[in-house]
């Protein structure tokens, strides 16, 4: 075999073989590729679902804030009203007069 022939078989091995290497990194790197793809889907729906459900949180924590506004809101109506029921009482003597301030 001559020289010439010798080199050009090597340099074809060798090429073969970069050629096998950068195949294989190839693969290797789309599959990690893949893989950084469908963990990132997986973040993404994980955000989403999060996002769901904190406006379920927010809206339950609206309709308990607007729940506990109108109780409170019932409640000093209530008292009031009472509370001026009271005073009425108190302006009335057994007789059904009024009582009034004395001049």
């Amino acid at each position: 075999m001559t020289v010439f022939k010798r080199q050009l078989l090597s340099r074809k091995i060798l090429f073969n073989k970069i050629q096998e290497i950068l195949d294989t990194q190839g693969k290797d790197i789309a599959n990690k590729a893949q893989d950084v793809k469908e963990e990132s889907q997986d973040i993404v729906s994980t955000a989403k679902d999060a996002e769901e459900e904190l406006k379920d949180v927010g809206n339950k924590i609206k309709e308990a804030k607007d729940e506990l506004t109108d109780s409170a809101e019932d409640e000093i109506a209530a008292a009031t009203s009472a509370s001026e029921q009271k005073d009425d009482d108190d302006n009335t003597a057994s007789t059904g007069a009024t009582k009034g301030p004395v001049n």
